[in-house]
């Protein structure tokens, strides 16, 4: 199985997105690709949610697919039946931990995390790449910083409050392997059925990352 950060890649960009209806997984995963992104977390919100990750995972092979926002034990697990490659909590429970370990070999388990005792759990569980959130609204670039220092071994994707205006400062910091985006493909433009603009946000995302890279090669 590959690292979370191999699936992620050099972009580091995982557009989260709401995919209710069948008609819209090709449309939309074509237009990421087309976007120069293959990576897509999908928000567990039904059993359609779990039917659009299973197809994608069967189907559309030059796409990971991920899901985010799972709550319990039950989410993850389907989740993980139907093929996601990480998984996302915005929060955490034992129950969760216990499912992820249940399914340690088939999907890697991001925990949502914030304060420091979490990341001191999660850390003693031997789970070292969290999801921190909600990152901007709870000024989650400076605890970053502090977290880089304080917790070295701990590494984060971003979600919450990520933009085109600030994820290039948080991609900046060594311990990001992720942003999450719900603008790239978000529910208004899956609405007017607009493919040809997600995937001019992609490449604006994509631009975005790769002069953040290039800084960081000098």
């Amino acid at each position: 199985m590959r690292t979370i950060e191999q699936i992620f890649g050099q972009k580091k960009i995982v557009p989260t997105v709401s995919l209710e209806s069948q008609e819209i997984i090709e449309p939309v995963c074509n237009a990421l690709l087309n976007g120069g992104i293959n990576v897509i977390a999908v928000r567990l919100l039904s059993a359609k949610s779990l039917a659009a990750v299973e197809y994608i995972n069967s189907k559309l092979p030059d796409i990971t697919v991920g899901v985010a926002g799972i709550m319990d034990a039950a989410g993850f697990l389907n989740a993980s039946i139907a093929g996601a490659k990480f998984i996302s909590s915005p929060g955490i429970t034992p129950e969760l931990f216990t499912a992820a370990r249940t399914r340690y070999n088939d999907a890697h388990f991001l925990p949502g995390m914030l304060m420091p005792s979490h990341i001191m759990d999660a850390l003693s569980r031997g789970f070292e790449v969290m999801n921190l959130f909600p990152a901007e609204v709870l000024n989650g670039y400076e605890l970053l910083k502090t977290y880089a220092h304080t917790f070295p071994k701990a590494k984060f994707a971003v979600n919450g409050g990520i933009n085109f205006e600030n994820m290039e400062k948080y991609l900046a910091l060594d311990n990001v392997v992720a942003v999450g985006l719900s603008s790239i493909a978000d529910s208004k433009l899956i609405a007017a059925k607009n493919y040809s603009e997600m995937t001019e946000r992609a490449k604006k995302a994509v631009k975005l990352s790769d002069i953040v890279m290039q800084n960081k090669l000098r």
